[in-house]
């Protein structure tokens, strides 16, 4: 009853409906003097596509908290609404070093795995996280449903007549995976039909896990004090091999890229958890993990309020398309570039439009939970 009352004094409303108006906010951010609307923005649909509930395995904060001015009003229906106070600054892009952007600390240079930092997040279902409080596996699910093993998969079985690792990481021993990544938040929204779930788990690899990275299409293996390993080793050691960094980018068909402009084909980047013997721990539902779901709300709201004013002008496909082209490598001195290289998925609901962070805070609030632990290692049961 402590934790239900620490929440709802939070704001949190537990009957299903966020206590952020979409409407009222979005309308209150683009009234801030918002410029350049993009041709193909996925705000409309972005809220009830990202918050249904899936049955796919997930692909997968800040520490700053939102610092803007936020005036709350209540409408008869007893949804809060909050405007923001957009008196002063209309929009900060710290391009001279002076503020640091908010996403700063999470750009993929700082937050990639290592023997210090090994935390990775997942999204999955509430079947799923039923089953594992039953005792069952954290690595139970081989493809997402009516979607197949999905991307990296499959480009491993392409090459697994030519590659030797690529033909390692098709052995039935690493299909059960859970697709993942640094940040909640970066995570969550998905693809357009295709919604991971709305129940995190944090996983933390042991310090000897070997990682694979296919970039480029290309196969190497990495321990993480960022040491690269003969492929040998690894086929000689495979019970050592405990994620693959993977990613869709231009040479996997992930972007077009030319002299006249690049156009999105769907890439991304992801981590995947691939082998239970090197997971350390596990967990759901902890004060930690909430934790961490307030932090990123409070950093993607912060986020919104500096750039209401001037949002990404290029419709999606351009703008995801310049993303993948140039590897996720962005100026990270600026708002916009920091954001850009904490993403993993950049799609439609990640535009760096107001009405799609507010789809994201939405549904981040909409995450918030009591507290209820569950937890294991090594990949296993819960305990």
């Amino acid at each position: 009853m402590v934790e239900t009352r620490r929440l709802f004094r939070r704001g949190v409303r537990r009957s299903g409906r966020s206590w952020v108006s979409l409407l009222a906010l979005t309308l209150a951010w683009l009234g801030a003097g918002c410029e350049g609307q993009a041709e193909n923005s996925a705000a409309t649909d972005a809220p009830a596509s990202a918050t249904s509930t899936g049955s796919s395995t997930g692909v997968g904060g800040a520490n700053g908290s939102a610092s803007g001015t936020l005036t709350g009003t209540t409408t008869t229906s007893g949804d809060v609404i909050i405007v923001p106070d957009v008196a002063g600054e209309p929009c900060s892009l710290p391009d001279d070093g002076a503020v640091a952007p908010v996403f700063a600390e999470q750009i993929f240079e700082r937050t990639q795995l290592t023997a210090e930092q090994r935390a990775l997040y997942t999204w999955t279902t509430e079947e799923q996280i039923a089953e594992l409080r039953a005792g069952g596996p954290l690595l139970s699910r081989t493809e997402r449903e009516g979607l197949g093993p999905g991307a990296a998969y499959e480009y491993f079985a392409e090459m697994s007549e030519t590659d030797a690792v690529a033909a390692l990481l098709s052995q039935e021993r690493f299909a059960p995976a859970r697709h993942a990544w640094l940040h909640p938040w970066a995570t969550r929204m998905g693809w357009p039909g295709e919604s991971y779930g709305n129940q995190l788990i944090k996983i933390v690899l042991r310090p000897d896990t070997w990682l694979v990275k296919v970039i480029g299409g290309a196969f190497t293996v990495w321990d993480l004090s960022g040491n690269q390993l003969e492929a040998q080793q690894a086929l000689d050691n495979p019970d050592r091999i405990g994620v693959v960094y993977f990613q869709k980018d231009p040479a996997l068909g992930g972007s077009e890229c030319g002299t006249f402009g690049a156009l999105s084909m769907n890439g991304f980047r992801e981590y995947i958890v691939n082998n239970p013997v090197m997971i350390e721990s596990w967990s759901h539902g902890t004060e930690e993990i909430l934790e961490r779901l307030q932090a990123d709300i409070a950093a993607v709201t912060e986020f919104a309020r500096r750039i209401r004013a001037c949002p990404e002008t290029q419709g999606w496909q351009r703008w995801s398309g310049d993303l993948i082209c140039d590897n996720f490598i962005r100026n990270a001195t600026t708002e916009l570039g920091a954001y850009e290289q904490a993403l993993a998925l950049p799609s439609e609901y990640y535009l760096p439009q107001p009405a799609n962070m507010v789809a994201l805070i939405e549904t981040l609030q909409r995450d918030l939970f009591v507290p209820d632990g569950l937890g294991g290692g090594a990949g296993a049961g819960s305990k």
